[in-house]
């Protein structure tokens, strides 16, 4: 486990953290933004001292540990991390995803955000008086998060633009004004999502299609195919995918299975297809899984 500082700029093709040096807002420790446009590797266990940290899901999945529960997160969610609360992904690698987070520092009350008083006191006690753990927001919140990534983001290479700086204010302003007045709640799930959610689970080792899928949900695969997506972030077939996976690493854990017999027992045409496909998700091959679990099973 590691204290996670974020202090400095760092920038890489997949990642960005705005450190507060280069946001000057006081109470925003740091804005970062995410895409992985592939499996990456998990996410190690760290904190962030005097810190809360919002991350907002855009786009795709990821899923995060906290106190040993794991929480999944598709676009429109927002998970909560308190001050100094030990989080990451678990054994579970960073999933193909966009997202941004917001790391407010507790200990800055006054002036928070960039606000007088007494404003600056009452959006203090609102944000850091966040009890939710992982909530689903509106549309129109979630499109101030995107735009504020995108104003963000641009201090990179203008740091000096006045403009772009006060509008990022101004949506970040906007973003947690709506969340906490928003009444947010859990994520809503239409009757067809939820129904094949539940059918993939029971044949998810037969070879799906989302017209069979949506056959036994009783809708047309049209219909099942835009309220899937609306629900889940995802395509039916790359929710299929995720869950043939999920079952593939139990599977793995048994040494007395190879992968063909694996990659068969799911419905994948042949192992190296079954073996590409891992590698993509997972971000790396299933040999190299089972090698990490057997390692972790001896130390444990």
């Amino acid at each position: 486990m590691k204290e996670s500082r974020d202090e400095i700029l760092l920038k890489t093709e997949e990642y960005l953290i705005l450190p507060a040096s280069y946001l000057q807002l006081p109470g925003l420790h740091a804005f970062g933004y995410a895409k992985f446009n592939e499996a990456n590797t998990p996410l190690e266990d760290h904190y962030h001292p005097g810190c809360m940290e919002f991350t907002v899901m855009l786009g795709g999945s990821q899923t995060y540990e906290v106190s040993g529960k794991k929480y999944t997160l598709l676009p429109g969610d927002v998970f909560t991390n308190l001050a100094g609360e030990i989080h990451g992904t678990g054994d579970e690698p960073q999933g193909i995803s966009e997202f941004c987070f917001l790391e407010i520092d507790v200990r800055k009350k006054s002036g928070f955000l960039g606000l007088t008083a007494p404003w600056d006191q009452w959006m203090y006690a609102a944000v850091t008086g966040w009890n939710q753990r992982l909530v689903q927001i509106p549309e129109s919140c979630l499109e101030l998060a995107q735009k504020a990534s995108r104003c963000f983001s641009a201090l990179v290479e203008e740091p000096d633009n006045i403009r772009m700086r006060l509008q990022g204010q101004s949506l970040i302003l906007a973003f947690f004004n709506q969340l906490v007045s928003s009444g947010a709640g859990t994520r809503q799930l239409a009757r067809e999502t939820q129904e094949a959610m539940d059918y993939i689970g029971l044949h998810v080792a037969e070879q799906l299609e989302p017209e069979q899928i949506a056959a036994a949900v009783g809708v047309s695969s049209a219909t099942l195919k835009r309220r899937f997506k609306e629900d889940m972030g995802m395509s039916i077939r790359d929710y299929v995918t995720r869950r043939k996976l999920q079952q593939s690493r139990v599977m793995l854990q048994d040494n007395a299975m190879s992968m063909t017999e694996i990659s068969y027992a799911l419905g994948f045409s042949d192992s190296s297809y079954f073996s590409a496909v891992f590698r993509q998700y997972m971000g790396c091959a299933p040999r190299e899984y089972r090698r990490q679990r057997i390692r972790q099973q001896m130390v444990g």
